[in-house]
């Protein structure tokens, strides 16, 4: 009779433990396919909704295609910037209130329909409210239309915070065919401006220092180490090591990287007009070939290393600064 018993009991109990496992595995199967707010990934994009659909360029680039993302959101919620960069255009594209925000890569993010709250030239990081969302949406319902443009190519804006691909994802798609340029630039967007680090800036404090190190020469009268003549010495050097890392003091436009006898390797990043004054800051002296021509780098990002290139007696950053033109101490500037 005790032996009779102890099988089935035993049999009871497996078949128990086996039901609890599998339901912990169909629970751990779930919680993996199951869809996971954008908190619970750690990403951050502009509005916190679902994809109501996902970026689906044509296979040609003639061709109908969605060629952005949508996120669900309510009319009037903060939209926000995924990444740090300048605000190229905050205005009216074919009645549609738009906000485009240009990368320190040269990549600009759209945002469609958004009434504005910052405006162009302005510096925004990552988080940052651009602007709620407006009525007018081409969705069923109220969203966000999030684009990303290399460009005339048009990437996917997941890809920014950090969803790699999608099912309906063909590739990259062209706004305009290759060789055509739109007879009209986008409203209130001029490349000459360069890319201020921020609107109303530029009171002293407001750079930041380029790279650390004790002042071996400041700016004004000197004789010059290496030609032996009395002029003026027209920047800042800061007494840095070799390979240390040169950071731009402002957000900017590169539009000068090279090699010149006198500064050895340079790079000269255009901040556009800030307080009512066109400014530049010069590199000089790098140890190899700094950030390229066209770039924008964002303040504090990392544009050349420390050398001794060019009219140099030892390692350290020549720091300049010009003002509609104009030479001026940079340390006046500098928080």
């Amino acid at each position: 009779m005790r032996g009779a018993l102890r099988t089935p009991a035993r049999q009871w109990a497996a078949t128990l433990a086996c039901t609890v496992l599998a339901t912990l595995l169909l629970s751990c199967i779930g919680a993996r396919n199951a869809p996971r707010a954008w908190a619970d990934v750690g990403l951050a994009p502009p509005v916190a909704g679902r994809v109501l659909d996902g970026f689906a360029p044509p296979a040609q680039r003639w061709l109908a295609g969605h060629r952005g993302v949508d996120l669900a959101a309510e009319i009037g919620d903060p939209v926000r910037s995924a990444t740090a960069g300048v605000v190229v255009f905050a205005g009216v594209v074919a009645g549609t209130p738009t906000v485009s925000v240009q990368l320190p890569d040269g990549r600009r993010t759209t945002h469609q329909p958004v009434l504005a709250v910052v405006v162009v030239g302005q510096a925004v990081a990552a988080g940052q409210i651009l602007g709620e969302l407006a009525a007018g949406s081409h969705c069923a319902v109220a969203c966000l239309h999030w684009g990303l443009l290399r460009g005339k190519t048009y990437e996917n804006p997941l890809s920014l915070v950090g969803v790699q691909t999608d099912t309906r994802t063909r590739g990259p798609v062209r706004l305009w065919p290759a060789g055509h340029k739109p007879s009209q630039p986008p409203p209130g967007f001029d490349p000459g401006i360069g890319m201020p680090m921020a609107v109303g800036a530029g009171q002293p404090g407001t750079f930041s220092r380029p790279a650390p190190g004790p002042i071996s020469s400041p700016f004004g009268m000197r004789f010059h180490p290496v030609r032996g003549i009395y002029k003026l010495h027209d920047g800042t050097d800061f007494a840095a090591a070799c390979g240390t890392p040169v950071q731009a003091a402002a957000t900017g436009r590169v539009v000068e990287s090279g090699y010149s006898a006198a500064w050895g390797n340079r790079v000269v990043i255009d901040h556009g007009v800030v307080a009512g004054a066109r400014v530049r800051t010069t590199y000089n002296h790098l140890s190899a070939p700094g950030a390229a021509v066209g770039s924008v780098v964002a303040r504090g990002q990392v544009l050349g290393i420390v050398g001794t290139t060019g009219f140099s007696t030892g390692c350290h950053l020549h720091f300049g600064m010009e003002r509609n033109g104009s030479l001026v101490d940079p340390m006046g500037y500098l928080r």
